[in-house]
């Protein structure tokens, strides 16, 4: 069943996390990566961005809803 059909909302939830990896991979190419290889945990404000991004994307403003147009 595609998406439409059955109300999922797995697409855009994977949209959120592939910002996460965008903003995350941002970091590593930053002059300074250096002190940013190594596993760990994204600092707040990078989760918090990823988060902004996908409510502006797949949340209606006023009613705050789920929009299935993005």
């Amino acid at each position: 069943m595609t998406a439409k059909v059955c109300g999922s909302i797995i697409g855009p939830i994977i949209s959120i996390v592939h910002a996460e990896i965008i903003l995350s991979i941002s970091k590593l190419i930053e002059p300074h990566a250096d002190e940013n290889i190594g596993i760990h945990e994204n600092k707040a404000s990078v989760k918090h961005l990823a988060a902004e991004m996908w409510l502006s994307k797949f949340v209606d403003e006023r009613s705050g809803r789920y929009v299935e147009y993005a």
